[in-house]
């Protein structure tokens, strides 16, 4: 998946972190967490290799999930 293709913001790598990190949400996303995408477009061409999945997590209800099945940064607000 293409770094564009993430979300709605503009996101870079953090070698600290070791994740990307949105400019405007601060939602950060990094190897080995759960995310929700979608297919986007296929590409067949004549061998499985040669052929494209492109995929995107940028519409609503899609990209890295919360705890409890909420998405990140979008949870219950601290006092």
């Amino acid at each position: 998946m293409h770094v564009s293709q993430v979300a709605n913001d503009f996101f870079s790598y953090d070698k600290k972190l070791q994740c990307l990190v949105g400019r405007e949400s601060k939602k950060s996303i990094k190897k080995g967490d759960t995310v929700k995408a979608k297919i986007a477009t296929v590409s067949l061409k004549d061998t499985i290799p040669n052929s494209k999945i492109a995929l995107t997590m940028r519409p609503d209800g899609l990209g890295k999930k919360g705890t409890k099945g909420t998405p990140a940064g979008r949870g219950r607000r601290r006092k």
